[in-house]
């Protein structure tokens, strides 16, 4: 009788795996150089984990991005900043083909320790516009789309180890956020006008989204999260407040509605996961998400689409393994669901909706899925 049971599980098991969806491309990152983990000595250089970020460009190319080491001899702690070998990498990929159209470096001038990576660490965000915001050697750039500066700032030092510099880019819009704040949590958030690089407006609330003149943010009682509210840029209006508990993320859909994410019920594996919108300060019927463990989302820029990553402690893996589950805002469908994970990775969508790009960590490979259109519900 066990092993029939066994069996049955084994079965159904199987059946799941096969019923997710395969990727049409899968790019790997051994011809593209990408870094591994560096091993060295106390005397020698820091040790370093490589950070991957992975993004579609305006332009919807996939953007990689990454630390990497120049092609030099091992260099001491005591070495100087200019000589460091440390680089800024992004590479920009076709999604239809995977050959790399471009690649752009950024000398990473005191940022060979961990923390300060976290604290001033170089990064790059696309805008809905052509262009680019990016953190580079301290400094807070705009970019053009060829990849030249047209905005730059040096950036005060912060008082603390704990504090932060994170930019928040807009789904939609000439807005963007600097935030200064602790473990990137809480602070002050200058709101820039990347046309003319002028703060138009200062919050102290945790930003999760920006569509052109309004501000997605989560209110706080004492440590916990409790409500979701919409505020103007510029002004103390506010389009809706929406009291929350059990909070995971939330986003402006193509149209400048919210999505939200929250879970219900009791700790794994008795939570309940759910997505639902906000439109005229009304909440649609919630949507369950299937998977224990919920995490963030990610938004297609031009199109009712939705990504979120989920995962199930499951029979026969090793930990927790993970999926990508692709919805349809308009229909409530779920379009595609990815094979599992026991990887750490980072994904991201195409401004259409249409492109799904995961990148695994210890692989060092790039998945490429297509999303395929809503399916026209029977009368």
């Amino acid at each position: 009788m066990r092993s029939m049971k066994i069996a049955i599980l084994v079965l159904l098991f199987s059946t799941h795996v096969f019923a997710a969806d395969k990727p049409v491309l899968v790019i790997n990152g051994k011809p593209l150089d990408l870094p591994q983990y560096e091993d060295y000595g106390k005397n020698e250089r820091p040790n370093y984990e490589p950070e991957f970020n992975i993004q579609f460009s305006p332009k919807d190319e996939i953007m990689l991005s990454f630390f990497q080491r120049g092609k030099k001899p091992v260099l001491k702690i005591k070495d100087s900043q200019e000589t460091s070998g440390l680089f800024f990498v992004t590479l920009f990929l076709s999604k239809e083909d995977g050959k790399l159209i471009n690649k752009a470096e950024w000398p990473a001038a005191g940022e060979l320790d961990s923390s300060e990576r976290v604290r001033y660490g170089s990064r790059i965000y696309p805008l809905p516009d052509n262009g680019y915001v990016g953190m580079f050697n301290k400094r807070l750039q705009v970019l053009n789309s060829s990849l030249n500066a047209i905005h730059d700032r040096l950036l005060e030092r912060l008082p603390e180890k704990k504090y932060v510099y994170e930019i928040y880019a807009p789904s939609h819009g000439t807005f963007f956020a600097l935030m200064q704040g602790y473990k990137r949590f809480l602070g002050e958030n200058d709101i820039i006008d990347y046309v003319t690089f002028k703060t138009v407006d200062r919050v102290s609330d945790r930003i999760v989204d920006i569509w052109e003149d309004k501000l997605l943010l989560v209110g706080f009682s004492g440590n916990k999260i409790n409500y979701l509210f919409e505020k103007r840029i510029g002004s103390s209006s506010e389009g809706f407040r929406l009291k929350i508990e059990n909070f995971e993320d939330a986003k402006f859909a193509h149209n400048g509605a919210a999505i939200v994410l929250s879970y219900r019920g009791q700790f794994p594996p008795f939570a309940q996961h759910y997505w639902f919108t906000i439109e005229n300060r009304k909440v649609g019927n919630p949507v369950f998400v299937e998977g224990e463990y919920v995490n963030r989302l990610v938004v297609a820029r031009a199109a009712p689409v939705f990504a979120v990553s989920a995962s199930k402690s499951r029979l026969f893996d090793r930990g927790a393994s993970g999926k990508i589950n692709v919805y349809d805002i308009n229909t409530q469908q779920m379009l595609l669901q990815t094979k599992t994970y026991n990887d750490d990775y980072d994904y991201a969508l195409s401004s259409d909706g249409r492109s799904l790009s995961v990148f695994l960590y210890e692989k060092r490979k790039i998945e490429i899925y297509k999303v395929p259109a809503p399916v026209a519900k029977k009368k």
